[in-house]
């Protein structure tokens, strides 16, 4: 047998419709309907703003959020 790849993962519908009722603040219909790539565009921008809003500090770019944490091999 072969291994799954990430691409290979079947779709967790029901995590969708969660996040889209509950934190995209969409209806179950409009859930259905979106398209996933909108529905992963969207996403993204509600972690953007939590993180925004529970880390209270100015907006960072992933890559500079990397760079911040460093590498014990720093030390």
């Amino acid at each position: 047998m072969q291994k799954k790849t990430e691409e290979e993962k079947p779709i967790d519908f029901a995590w969708v419709f969660y996040i889209g009722m509950n934190r995209l603040g969409l209806t179950m219909a409009q859930t259905g309907q979106m398209h996933m790539g909108r529905w992963a565009d969207m996403t993204e921008a509600f972690k953007r703003q939590y993180n925004f809003e529970t880390k209270r500090n100015l907006y960072i770019t992933e890559e500079e959020e990397v760079e911040e944490k460093g590498s014990l091999l720093d030390l």
